[in-house]
């Protein structure tokens, strides 16, 4: 009986981690701003399809790794959509998720070179949780802790001001955990700069923030800077960068390390990123990489800087 219990409550800890910090928001790194706020949905010219997979943990066996599929465009001057389902695998948890959002964009003009939009997004959310009971060995113990079903929404707001862009979500979900149900709010909040470093415009750098606090649980806070080199007379461009972690999580302090590369060619986009845990006390608990890749529909023209969450 005591296995059993202890083994309940070793599940209870993995389903409200897995449904509290999902690990889909770094993938802003690799350029897929969509996911951490639906007013991104259209912002830019291009209709864009992303795939990605991360694995954390490398090298343990059944690692947790997630799976994510997106799409976001502008259907008119006004309107974006875009939507994402994931698949987060976590030992004997899993999750499976969906998201659908639309957005209303007020350009505000242009200065010749960069655009001036102001946005706002609404998105609604699905989340369902699940136990493999074949890896429990069937335990009856489990079997009516096996699943259940979570709904949420997302309010955005964004903006794009020349070469500076910001943006503030807030998003809710109706948790029902195994013992209660429960709101958790989740905000995050990024600001970022896009400049020019010579005469030529073929080499940019982009320092930029990213804060995000779960209501009362966690937060972490990113301190990003990413370079783009874009060659004269090409349609390919190449980005790297590198990003400093701060979070609480658990009642502990910790920090880590994020290098990132990638490489734009005509409308396809390929990125890879690798986290190191800074911390002994996690012992390379959060060491991890993913993989991004991309392609831009309806692109009219090829744009100088696919990874970046501007459009010039």
């Amino acid at each position: 009986m005591k296995k059993k219990l202890l083994l309940l409550l070793i599940t209870i800890s993995f389903t409200i981690t897995a449904q509290e910090f999902l690990p889909i928001h770094s993938q802003y790194l690799l350029g897929n701003y969509f996911l951490i706020n639906p007013a991104v949905a259209g912002i830019n010219t291009t209709h864009k399809v992303r795939f990605t997979y991360r694995n954390q943990w490398i090298g343990e066996a059944s690692s947790p790794n997630t799976l994510t599929a997106s799409y976001q465009g502008r259907l008119n001057r006004y309107l974006g959509v875009g939507g994402y389902v994931f698949k987060d695998s976590n030992g004997n948890h899993n999750t499976t998720g969906v998201e659908l959002a639309t957005a209303y964009h007020i350009n505000l003009g242009t200065n010749n070179k960069y655009e001036r939009f102001w946005s706002f997004g609404l998105a609604f959310s699905g989340k369902f949780n699940g136990l493999d009971l074949e890896r429990n060995g069937g335990d009856p113990a489990l079997t009516n802790f096996n699943q259940d079903f979570d709904l949420g929404f997302n309010l955005g707001t964004y903006f794009i001001y020349e070469n500076y862009y910001g943006g503030l979500a807030m998003s809710q979900t109706l948790v029902n955990d195994i013992l209660i149900t429960q709101n958790k709010t989740t905000y995050s909040l990024i600001v970022g700069h896009l400049r020019s470093i010579n005469g030529n415009d073929t080499f940019f750098v982009e320092p930029s923030l990213f804060v995000r606090k779960i209501e009362g649980i966690d937060v972490e806070m990113d301190f990003n800077a990413k370079f783009y080199h874009k060659p004269l007379l090409t349609k390919y461009s190449i980005w790297y960068g590198a990003s400093y972690k701060s979070f609480l999580k658990d009642g502990l302090n910790g920090t880590s390390f994020t290098m990132f590369a990638g490489i734009d060619y005509k409308n396809l986009n390929f990125g890879y990123s690798i986290d190191f845990d800074l911390n002994t006390e996690f012992a390379g608990f959060y060491n991890s990489h993913q993989f991004i890749l991309g392609i831009n529909l309806f692109e009219k023209r090829y744009s100088s800087l696919g990874c970046s969450p501007l459009n010039f």
